[in-house]
C-alpha cells in the first residue's frame, strides 16, 4: 500500500483552514490594522487592535482579539507566516510596508 507524503512539519502544526458558509461553526472575523506583541516565560500574546478615528475625531485604538500563544507554537506561526507572505510576494510582487519605502530587492 502506497504510502502518504508526510507534510512538512510547520504544516503538520499550524493547518490552514478555509472557512466555508457550510462549515457548522461561526468563527468571528476581525480586521486589524495594529498588533502588539506581549512576550513572557511561558507565553506570547498577542493584541490585535484596529486604530481609526473616534466620536471626536481623536486616534482611537480599539482591542478586537487577544490571543495567547505557546512560545513553540509561535514560533512556528511566525515561520508559517513568512512562508505565506514569501509566497504571495512571489505571486503578485514586493509588498511595500510604508507608502513611500524603496522596494527591497527580492
Amino acid at each position: 500500500m502506497p504510502r502518504k507524503a508526510q507534510p512538512e512539519p510547520l504544516e503538520q502544526a499550524v493547518q490552514v483552514l478555509e472557512l466555508h458558509p457550510k462549515g457548522g461553526r461561526e468563527v468571528p472575523a476581525f480586521y486589524a490594522n495594529s498588533v502588539q506583541v506581549l512576550v513572557s516565560l511561558f507565553d506570547v500574546t498577542l493584541i490585535v487592535s484596529q486604530i481609526g478615528l473616534g466620536a471626536e475625531g481623536e486616534p482611537e485604538m480599539r482591542e478586537v482579539a487577544k490571543l495567547n500563544l505557546s512560545p513553540q507554537h509561535a514560533k512556528v506561526l511566525a515561520g508559517v507566516l513568512a512562508q505565506r507572505v514569501a509566497a504571495y510576494e512571489t505571486q503578485f510582487g514586493p509588498i511595500a510596508v510604508a507608502p513611500n519605502e524603496p522596494q527591497q530587492p527580492s
